[in-house]
């Protein structure tokens, strides 16, 4: 009987430490559970955080791209009206000397007119004066009557022979003035000639200069797009690789707390958290360096952008994405090397 009461006793207690232990059981599942929960809202609130910090990064990046097309844009509109303008200064001293040139002609030909009115009105003269002394002869003739009209004759042959030879020289010193007119307008014609072929040799050579920068500006504009472009599509790739490695880090966490229990889960989950710290500290070291990278990159400072790549490399050697970047600005050096 007292054996009966002992083992029902017995029962009645191994039957409470039973409920005791799966209560206990209960509570910590419980406690896991909760512990998951919160881990995994952490770690989806990173996620989130990453997303909106790449999308912030591609809309910057969108924005320096179209920044750079601008400028681009301007700078080749600037060349194009500076050409234009070029051009127009070059026809219009194109014209200013023609007119300079047909204005001399002109001149010229006025003074030659003058000096052919003037050796006509000598010419004029001539013959008045001879016609006067042919006239005064034959009255001196005509009063010393017989005996003085040989002589008036002869003096009237001589008068006459006098008027046609000043007549002729005055015709010849007109025709020489005239050719030399002639001759000078001509060269006036080539001069004017040429200079219109040196303004136009101008304007091409100032034409084609302003294409030959036009398209300078448009090599330079692609350059500094594709640029642009290369440093979103890093900044989203760095960002997409932070967000993959917050997320595998956050499951590792959570996973290494449902591991553990007690006090060894504390201890384990405070060693954790301080990893995880240092890694996250170590990972936003090395993108920060990154950036600086790709800044001194674009900047074809290649000496200071290897000095942060380097950095990074000691904290991570076997980091993939810094070594693509090392191998980018190497690649970068020597094709500058070799321009």
């Amino acid at each position: 009987m007292i054996a009966q009461k002992e083992q029902v006793a017995a029962a009645k207690k191994a039957a409470q430490i039973k409920e005791k232990a799966e209560a206990a059981a209960r509570r910590q599942a419980e406690s896991d559970a909760k512990e998951k929960a919160r881990q995994e809202k952490s770690a989806k609130e990173r996620v989130e955080d990453l997303a909106k910090k790449q999308a912030a990064e591609e809309l910057k990046a969108k924005k320096v791209s179209e920044r750079a097309a601008m400028i681009a844009q301007k700078e080749q509109a600037a060349a194009a009206k500076k050409a234009v303008q070029i051009k127009e200064k070059a026809e219009a001293a194109a014209r200013r000397q023609a007119e300079a040139l047909v204005k001399e002609k002109v001149r010229q030909e006025k003074i030659a007119r003058q000096e052919a009115e003037v050796l006509e009105k000598k010419r004029a003269a001539a013959e008045l004066k001879a016609k006067k002394a042919a006239e005064r002869a034959a009255l001196n003739a005509q009063k010393e009557q017989v005996a003085a009209a040989k002589k008036a004759a002869q003096i009237k042959e001589k008068a006459e022979v006098a008027a046609r030879r000043q007549i002729e020289a005055a015709a010849k010193e007109k025709a020489r003035q005239e050719k030399i007119a002639r001759q000078e307008a001509e060269v006036l014609v080539k001069k004017r000639a040429a200079a219109e072929l040196k303004a136009k040799k101008t304007a091409e050579r100032a034409a084609l200069s302003a294409q030959k920068e036009a398209s300078a500006l448009a090599k330079r504009s692609a350059q500094i797009k594709e640029k642009a472009e290369r440093v979103a599509k890093k900044q989203a790739l760095a960002v997409a690789k932070q967000k993959a490695r917050e997320e595998l880090i956050a499951r590792r966490k959570a996973e290494a707390v449902l591991k553990l229990k007690s006090r060894e889960v504390e201890r384990a989950r405070d060693e954790a958290e301080k990893e995880i710290r240092r890694l996250a500290k170590i990972q936003q070291t090395i993108v920060e360096y990154i950036k600086k990278a790709n800044i001194y990159l674009e900047k074809e400072n290649f000496s200071s952008a290897k000095r942060y790549i380097e950095k990074a490399l000691k904290l991570d050697p076997a980091n993939s994405e810094v070594r693509e970047v090392l191998y980018e600005i190497e690649a970068a050096e020597k094709s500058s090397a070799q321009e």
